[in-house]
């Protein structure tokens, strides 16, 4: 159960962090919605500091080249 709750944190925290990246809001100012920012805050920061987040960026980068690419090559047919 503990787990469960913790990986339900994990998500809505990394779907915090993309909302602040992509309204570009402050961390304090975020949606109620979301985990405390000392939670959201504790998650990402070791993230970062990983290089975690770089590599999120590349997959999405990836995968929205690939999407285009699909899209392309269905739309020639």
């Amino acid at each position: 159960m503990i787990a469960a709750i913790e990986a339900n944190t994990k998500k809505e925290s990394v779907n915090a962090v993309f909302y602040i990246i992509k309204s570009d809001c402050q961390w304090r100012m975020r949606p109620k919605d979301f985990p405390p920012y000392s939670t959201v805050h504790s998650f990402c920061r070791p993230c970062r500091i990983k290089g975690v987040w770089g590599k999120v960026i590349i997959a999405d980068l990836n995968m929205q080249n690939l999407a285009a690419t699909f899209s392309e090559a269905f739309n020639q047919r």
